[in-house]
């Protein structure tokens, strides 16, 4: 019979394991600035913390770093997600002759559960792509809006024929 309820509690913990992932408590902290380029407001850190509290996969809470610390040590917090201040101004480097890297920082809970602490890192993998993507569309259109400048340049251009003489 012990072996029974043993087996039995042991497969009711795994079982649906990706069911409640809404209440993995994961805090972020944006210290991204919005800047103005070429004419556009470029908040990276802030759409992109709004795309993760929008999102049910993980309970997404925006707090200082000094919550956030507190709230790892405590075990409140399973993942800490972390934007630095040059963010959304690294993502203007990429078109230039020296861009720079993008970061965003992952601090993991490892001790509280293994289970968890898969879920979270693969959450990381995540959010990276969704940056990603984010920035590769931003990208797309500010060269799509060049392009159609150069070709409306290109346009205007009168073409002189000069004569050809033998």
């Amino acid at each position: 019979m012990i072996p029974s309820i043993y087996c039995y509690l042991y497969l009711s913990s795994m079982w649906h394991t990706y069911g409640k992932m809404d209440d993995i408590p994961v805090a972020i902290v944006n210290h991204d600035q919005q800047l103005q380029y070429e004419g556009k407001t470029i908040n990276v850190g802030y759409n992109l913390v709004e795309g993760l509290n929008k999102s049910d996969s993980l309970n997404y809470e925006t707090v200082s770093d000094r919550k956030a610390e507190s709230g790892i040590k405590s075990g409140k917090y399973y993942m800490v997600v972390t934007i630095p201040k040059d963010f959304s101004k690294n993502t203007t480097t990429l078109l230039t002759s020296h861009p720079k890297q993008l970061h965003l920082y992952y601090r993991l809970n490892s001790g509280r559960n293994f289970i968890i602490l898969k879920m979270t890192t693969g959450t990381a993998t995540a959010i990276t792509n969704k940056v990603s993507k984010q920035v590769t569309q931003m990208y797309s259109t500010i060269l799509l809006s060049t392009l159609s400048k150069v070709t409306n340049g290109l346009a205007n251009i009168k073409y002189t024929k000069i004569p050809q003489t033998i």
